[in-house]
């Protein structure tokens, strides 16, 4: 008997042993402070990836601290054992992006699709995920500013809101309804209501940039070259120091209703208007010379240069990012607006409350020059200093436009040359 059966156990010896021979282990890198939210997902998708491709199991490895994610990341790849998955955003991964630690994905996308990438990304989404012409991550999420309204402030002072104004809400309206919505409610001097929350904040003035139509630096990703000096910039700086100093329209909190537009916030403080004693809603930004830029922040994946496993981590990466089902499941988990373009539309059936004009969320990306954080790879602390002490004594009424940008040029192109 136990010679008859030998063969039959040989054979499934050969099997199993075949099997095993073509499983993978790929190491997906990831770090807590991206929040358990996002630790579900990943636990979640892995179990669904293994479903379709049962031989290649995602190991997630997850590290404590953004500057111990970068240690790692560095360490692993010294030892020849680099992750085969990562989940860097642009301002995390920086100088691991000019330095060349992630494929170029574009090919991949290509290959296994047939379709150019934009049938799948907007074009300002593809570009914050860019670095001379190489693709180095695939995008999942997006955290997009709009123009967020008091509706009843605009109402009260005789005005039309931004929704209201259509194509007509533009840097000129912005500013005449901020002077008239602005008061001193007591009498005592100093003003209690506001048309436009903080603008001192680094994004809110780029973003006035980016609508003349320039950028500070010659690229998001490692710039080398300052471009403070450019007209662009100017007009941008320019308009937030009239608003802030000329007309003193800037202050109060949107959240607590004592200011009637707020520009930097995203879709994360929508559950906290959910019972606001006011009616708002939300709009494209204003227009400004050239376009309605907006900043955006972005996440996804991205496969190591390094990785041993490059077509198994493109599975799990493609199916992470390509998917419909996974971007649903990943909106599902905290809300954030995907970057997938056939999923978008799903968006209000998949979060409750949005505002009316839920579209302006989607639709903001995609207005021209619209960007996502400078990543600054080279001196960047002594960059921001020189940038936000001396733009503090343009808010402050101290020193014109002109001659503060001009004096950020120059001290900023030193520390970029370097």
């Amino acid at each position: 008997m136990r010679t008859k059966l030998l063969p039959a156990v040989l054979s499934a010896l050969l099997i199993l042993w075949a099997a095993s021979a073509h499983a993978v282990t790929i190491t997906h890198l990831t770090y807590a402070g991206h929040g358990q939210a996002w630790m579900d997902y990943l636990v979640d998708r892995a179990e669904a990836f293994r479903a379709v491709e049962p031989d290649i199991t995602v190991d997630i490895l997850t590290v404590a601290g953004v500057d111990g994610y970068r240690d790692q990341m560095t360490v692993m790849i010294a030892s020849g054992a680099a992750p085969d998955v990562t989940d860097f955003y642009p301002a995390l991964a920086g100088d691991f992006v000019a330095q060349g630690y992630f494929l170029d994905l574009l090919p991949l996308v290509e290959r296994e699709t047939g379709r150019d990438v934009t049938e799948f990304f907007a074009g300002p989404v593809i570009d914050a995920v860019s670095f001379d012409g190489r693709l180095w991550s695939l995008p999942v999420y997006l955290n997009p500013r709009v123009t967020f309204f008091n509706a009843d402030l605009f109402a009260e002072a005789g005005l039309e809101n931004p929704l209201e104004l259509g194509d007509a809400w533009t840097w000129e309206a912005l500013r005449e309804s901020a002077r008239r919505i602005t008061r001193d409610l007591t009498g005592d001097g100093v003003n209690d209501r506001f048309g436009i929350e903080n603008l001192a904040y680094y994004l809110s003035w780029q973003q006035f940039v980016h609508e003349a139509g320039g950028q500070l630096y010659d690229r998001i990703v490692a710039p080398t070259e300052s471009r403070f000096n450019t007209e662009p910039v100017r007009r941008g700086v320019e308009f937030a120091r009239q608003l802030i100093v000329d007309d003193n329209a800037v202050g109060g909190s949107f959240l607590a209703g004592t200011a009637a537009v707020a520009t930097l916030h995203g879709p994360s403080i929508i559950s906290s208007l959910v019972e606001a004693p006011f009616r708002w809603d939300i709009a494209l930004q204003p227009l400004g010379p050239e376009s309605r830029a907006t900043s955006f922040g972005i996440g996804g994946f991205q496969i190591a240069s390094a990785s041993r496993n490059v077509e198994a981590a493109w599975k799990w990466l493609a199916f992470l990012t390509l998917e419909p089902e996974s971007a649903v499941a990943y909106v599902r988990t905290n809300g954030r607006i995907p970057t997938l373009r056939s999923v978008q539309p799903e968006y209000q059936a998949l979060v409750p409350a949005l505002p009316g004009n839920w579209t302006a969320l989607i639709e903001t990306v995609e207005q021209p020059n619209s960007f996502t954080l400078y990543v600054l790879t080279k001196n960047s602390g002594s960059i921001n200093s020189v940038m936000e002490g001396t733009l503090r004594e343009v808010w402050s009424g101290q020193t014109p436009t002109e001659i503060a940008l001009e004096r950020i040029h120059e001290q900023v192109t030193a520390l970029l040359n370097e």
